[in-house]
């Protein structure tokens, strides 16, 4: 199968790359990401996970709405969940 050079760079980016973080996410990294979320623009999740180590977008994003009523409950707008 033949690849192309953004199909290989984004597989290295977002999954083989080392310092990605695949197990599960900490309560620290919950609240690291709840924090993080009140301070940047509602959905950016480039922009939060360059704030929180070790983690993708794409992990960020899928983790938001996994804890949504946590989110909710601490106060993170609805606008920034969905």
């Amino acid at each position: 199968m033949q690849r192309s050079c953004n199909q290989c760079n984004q597989r290295w980016m977002r999954v083989l790359c080392p310092g990605i973080k695949k197990g599960k996410w900490t309560a620290d990294e919950d609240q690291l990401l709840q924090n993080v979320m009140l301070n940047c623009e509602p959905k950016k999740w480039k922009q939060i996970a360059l704030q929180i180590s070790g983690r993708t977008d794409i992990q960020i994003r899928y983790r938001v709405l996994k804890i949504r009523d946590f989110l909710l409950q601490a106060g993170v707008p609805e606008e920034y969940i969905q």
